[in-house]
């Protein structure tokens, strides 16, 4: 199978609606808004679009890594010169496993050695933290990634609460749905009057 990626490059306009997409269908328990994707990115004060990484495959994103070095202080912590983040990645799922994950980590941990951070944190970033952490559950292909970059666990992050947002429901399911509608009863979303 030949390489799909023809190039790893910078943010870009433009390159938001893809990227959500993208975010939504690949890290389903943290899904992002494009406002969310404006606020928590774009409009951090640390933002540069180099650090902002599009792996693009065919002329259109196919993958995201941002890495983040402090331009502004944060209170009590200073500029941290030594340390830098990599806050989210991933890689359109049909196009995962050949390579790409890689070589936008290997491009965001080039970015912030460039800018003297010897020491890379993944997800913890503040102000601007998506998660905690890498969720061990949902997420063990991008463990196996950093794994094989070199990361090691420092804390294992808990959540509180379980999103639904992946949950698929048990074979069957519809069916017994289908069964019970034929005899009158509707299965729908709880209402106000409720």
């Amino acid at each position: 199978m030949s390489e799909p990626l023809a190039r790893i490059r910078p943010y870009a306009p433009g390159d938001e609606d893809a990227l959500v997409r993208i975010w939504n269908d690949t890290l389903r328990r943290d899904p992002i808004t494009p406002a969310v994707f404006r606020e928590k990115i774009l409009l951090d004060p640390n933002f540069d679009r180099a650090g902002a990484l599009v792996a693009e495959a065919g002329g259109r994103p196919a993958g995201f890594c941002l890495a983040i070095a402090r331009k502004v202080p944060l209170d009590g912590a200073g500029l941290q010169p030594e340390r830098g983040w990599i806050t989210v990645f991933f890689v359109r799922p049909d196009l995962q496993r050949r390579g790409i994950g890689r070589r936008l980590i290997d491009a965001a941990l080039e970015y912030l050695a460039r800018r003297g951070r010897r020491e890379v944190w993944v997800a913890t970033y503040v102000p601007n933290c998506f998660q905690p952490g890498v969720d061990v559950d949902a997420y063990h292909a991008g463990i196996r990634l950093l794994e094989r970059a070199g990361f090691v666990p420092d804390h294992y992050p808990v959540g509180m609460g379980r999103s639904l947002l992946d949950y698929e429901f048990p074979a069957g399911v519809a069916a017994r749905e289908a069964a019970l509608a034929a005899q009158g009863t509707v299965v729908r979303d709880f209402e106000p009057r409720d």
